[in-house]
């Protein structure tokens, strides 16, 4: 449920109120004090696969007496991934992460229920109800200074990277692949094993035979 907003007055000097432009001052931060537009925010909760959030506010309101008014909890909130073209990036929110509420110009329940072109609902103009969260690490994330000249898709404390810069692609930690892998090119690696067969210029590592073979000092013939 959505706090209503304290549209009271800002406290003013009296003498302000005697002339057009006093009042015209008043007024302006009246109105600005009732406009929601961005705020930092703590994640509560977050549903992955509907990909909404509940967060907290994390900066108090003031109302026209100069009181100070905690926000409100909010609800089913749209998280903002990076995506498009059928592609998409998600990221596993917990509790305590951190991030921003950007509020929309109009009311967009109708466009939240439909992802497609809708009316505003209501009249209500920059409402904690039609806020959406963009996740943000705000600073917590540790760049090795070998990465200050890459782009870097890490874990916070670096310990798992992929780095990339103008002369190649790093990656640092294990790898797991589903699926095959094409090579054009060399691959170098200190041990290499494998589970099941390898096969090089078609012939097989397991189960291929020699030929010549003899006792002594001889070699064998080609693998085949």
């Amino acid at each position: 449920m959505v706090q209503k907003t304290d549209s009271s007055f800002p406290a003013a000097n009296p003498a302000d109120l005697q002339g057009l432009d006093g009042l015209l001052e008043v007024w302006r931060k009246s109105l600005f004090m009732a406009l929601r537009v961005a705020l930092p925010a703590v994640v509560q909760s977050y549903d992955r696969a509907a990909n909404r959030a509940t967060v907290t506010p994390a900066v108090t309101s003031l109302s026209g007496s100069g009181q100070t008014l905690t926000l409100p909890q909010l609800a089913d909130i749209p998280v903002c991934t990076a995506g498009g073209g059928g592609f998409g990036a998600s990221f596993p929110l917990q509790a305590g992460d951190t991030g921003w509420l950007l509020f929309c110009d109009r009311d967009i329940s109708l466009f939240k229920a439909s992802r497609v072109i809708s009316p505003a609902n209501t009249n209500r103009l920059h409402n904690l109800a039609d806020a959406v969260f963009y996740p943000d690490v705000m600073g917590q994330i540790s760049v090795s200074a070998q990465d200050a000249g890459k782009a870097v898709w890490q874990t916070l404390s670096g310990g798992v990277k992929v780095a990339l810069g103008t002369e190649g692609v790093e990656v640092t930690g294990d790898v797991s692949i589903i699926g095959n892998l094409s090579v054009s090119g060399n691959i170098t690696a200190a041990n290499v094993s494998a589970s099941g067969d390898v096969t090089a210029g078609g012939i097989s590592l397991k189960s291929h035979v020699h030929g010549g073979v003899q006792g002594g000092n001889g070699t064998t013939g080609a693998p085949q």
